[in-house]
């Protein structure tokens, strides 16, 4: 798996954003995230990409459990949104 991430919560305050996310991304598999306005897709996708705290079970890059976040700051891995009625996020393999 190119990206695997085991039940992700982000809070803000006391607010739960995202529970419990699990989700497993393939080499070249696009995933799109789907939902109302307020649902959590941004911020499970700022999450994976490290720039909002969160906690989980476990997060691997490629296997490695510490490299997500290296790995997108590396342009390794590339996290992406679009405006609309629809966000969707894809995952490429640069390496």
């Amino acid at each position: 798996m190119l990206l695997e991430i085991e039940t992700l919560n982000v809070r803000y305050g006391r607010n739960h954003a995202v529970r419990d996310v699990s989700l497993s991304v393939a080499e070249g598999e696009i995933v799109t995230v789907l939902g109302a306005n307020g649902a959590g897709k941004s911020s499970l996708l700022k999450a994976i990409q490290g720039t909002v705290s969160s906690n989980s079970k476990g997060a691997r890059f490629q296997g490695q459990r510490s490299a997500v976040v290296v790995a997108a700051e590396a342009g390794q891995l590339r996290l992406g949104s679009r405006a609309g009625g629809a966000a969707d996020f894809r995952l490429y393999d640069r390496a």
